[in-house]
């Protein structure tokens, strides 16, 4: 990979990316190759340490990345949509437990309503 391509895929600056590809080339951990264009690339000579990163890292370039989202999303398209009917399902007050934390107080209610707020949309019961 050229300190181009590790700059962008990291987010790095350019010039620091060198930097400290070059400290790494002095510790023995990456070393310099040839591109297929002529140009300076970095590979890992350790086969271990290549090995540690494949089974930890995952480098994707952007178009790849990309064109999997795309597929992904057309695949998730052509699935049939689940549709239940709740109707066969009525609210059962009953299967509530501590139903007094779920109904607003009249009290509270009135109060809303006097500084000009949302009060409660179900009706009330007679108490």
């Amino acid at each position: 990979m050229t300190a181009y391509r590790i700059a962008k895929m990291t987010g790095g600056q350019v010039i620091k990316t060198i930097t400290e590809l070059r400290r790494l080339e002095r510790a023995g951990i990456v070393a310099r190759a040839e591109t297929g264009r002529g140009r300076v690339g970095w590979v890992l000579p350790d086969g271990s340490l290549k090995d540690f990163l494949r089974q930890r890292v995952r480098i994707v370039w952007a178009p790849d990345w990309d064109r999997a989202v795309v597929e992904r999303i057309g695949r998730r398209g052509n699935t049939p949509k689940l549709r239940i009917d709740l109707s066969r399902f009525p609210p059962s007050p009953e299967g509530i437990p501590n139903l007094e934390e779920f109904v607003r107080r009249p009290e509270k209610d009135r109060a809303l309503a006097r500084a000009g707020l949302r009060v409660s949309r179900r009706a009330r019961t007679a108490r």
